[in-house]
């Protein structure tokens, strides 16, 4: 959270943080909303925190697992994918995707359209990460972060 004051040059107040293991390896990841349409994932790794930051469209509806929904060009494609870490590079999984309302995928197979509907409504049933979002001041920042 002091590396997010001074990266926001203390223009922003506050934040919403959580911190969940994403990646199911059993060391929790720092999440923080970063003014409504940033979100920015810390990973501790040997010692060292790296941050990844995405826009509202690379990542929204993060949800416990590890797994949340992106689009792309103008939302003509569009899907879900899981976060993944090797080490410190970032190596995510597309699950699902539909490309212009024609093409749909699973696990990067084409499938049907009724497929894709089944298999959408089973994957979203893990809990939003917004259920556990921690308000925290960043000029006093508490270095306690709620997790899950």
């Amino acid at each position: 959270l002091v590396y997010l004051n001074e990266y926001t040059n203390g223009s922003m107040p506050y934040a919403y943080a959580s911190a969940l293991d994403l990646d199911e390896n059993d060391t929790n990841e720092v999440v923080v909303l970063e003014g409504g349409d940033q979100v920015l994932v810390l990973k501790e790794y040997e010692g060292v925190v790296y941050a990844w930051q995405y826009r509202h469209t690379d990542l929204y509806h993060l949800r416990i697992d590890g797994t949340y929904d992106w689009n792309r060009q103008a939302g003509q494609i569009y899907g879900s994918s899981k976060l993944q870490f090797e080490g410190i590079k970032r190596n995510d999984v597309e699950l699902d995707r539909v490309e212009h309302n024609e093409k749909f995928f699973i696990n990067e197979a084409e499938v049907s359209q009724d497929e894709h509907l089944s298999y959408v409504q089973n994957q979203k049933s893990s809990e939003k990460v917004e259920r556990y979002w921690w308000k925290t001041n960043l000029k006093t920042p508490d270095y306690q972060i709620n997790g899950k």
